[in-house]
């Protein structure tokens, strides 16, 4: 009594983390400042080359994760991005020229979303969760571009081989902490022509949206329930945010597990949730073109 509750913390390895170039979320204050910091790490400890600096902002305060003189794996992605070959660079830094001489100065930037997403072994692993974690599970990587970035991460999500459809069942379960944003989820979803379909829990947080979406139920509650509509074909794609606690895990995962098994997109962030909504609703307005990286 007296203390404050323990935020609920999740933590995902940045291997497995979708990025995106130029920053969307990020306002240019912050941008400002993690520039800033960047120049003031780098400087104290005489890098030449490559610096790889991870940082997390949290109510609008930069923290300083970890700095490594090194290249990072992103450094391709980067290059391909803003069309400046870095690693090229670095090591002709390295060498003895300076920035001046290869005519660089100041803040790369660019009129093209660049995002990077990745690729995950789960359907080829039996009995894995999709639930990512502290350690890294992705395999592989993709990558989209495009003058928005709802396109750019759409052709990421296909590139990364997750096929949105266009149509159909979206079920959707979120935990405590993304039910806030699920009459939002709901209203988006039904304006693209989705047919919502929610747990009772997740349901009775979708406001004026609650008389639209459709009651399912969970595994422990009989059926037929989300497994039973998955294994028919019945479902487009899921989103379901995982809880703590034996049996909302051991629901989430079967549901996890099944849409997996039968290759059903599964989303369990909340951001990617709305990336995609986002990137489905400019793809149905605009519709998706085709370029090669050199012309962007």
């Amino acid at each position: 009594r007296g203390r404050r509750p323990r935020a609920h913390v999740w933590f995902v390895h940045s291997g497995d983390a979708s990025c995106v170039t130029p920053p969307v979320r990020l306002t240019d204050k912050l941008q400002k400042t993690i520039i800033g910091y960047s120049n003031t790490i780098a400087l104290a400890l005489g890098t030449i080359g490559m610096i790889n600096i991870q940082y997390a902002v949290k109510d609008d305060i930069v923290y300083v994760l970890e700095a490594n003189t090194r290249a990072s794996r992103t450094a391709p992605y980067l290059s391909k991005a803003i069309g400046i070959p870095i690693v090229k660079i670095a090591t002709q830094l390295i060498m003895g020229k300076t920035l001046k001489e290869l005519g660089l100065h100041g803040v790369a930037k660019s009129k093209v979303f660049a995002v990077k997403s990745v690729v995950f072994p789960f359907q080829k692993l039996k009995g894995v969760d999709f639930v990512l974690g502290p350690e890294m599970k992705s395999t592989g990587e993709s990558m989209g571009m495009d003058y928005s970035f709802g396109k750019a991460f759409y052709k990421a999500m296909l590139g990364a081989n997750v096929n949105i459809p266009s149509e159909g069942l979206v079920v959707v379960t979120l935990n405590d902490e993304s039910k806030p944003q699920a009459e939002e989820l709901a209203a988006r979803l039904h304006a693209l022509g989705f047919t919502v379909g929610a747990t009772r829990g997740t349901a009775g947080q979708m406001g004026r949206m609650r008389d639209k979406v459709a009651i399912l139920k969970k595994v422990s509650e009989g059926e037929p329930n989300i497994v039973t509509r998955l294994k028919k074909g019945e479902v487009a794609f899921v989103i379901n945010t995982p809880s703590k606690g034996k049996k909302s895990f051991t629901d989430g995962y079967k549901i996890r597990r099944e849409a997996i098994d039968y290759n059903v997109p599964c989303i369990t962030t909340i951001e990617a949730a709305m990336s995609i909504i986002a990137a489905l609703e400019e793809v149905k307005k605009e519709g998706v073109s085709v370029k090669s990286i050199v012309d962007y």
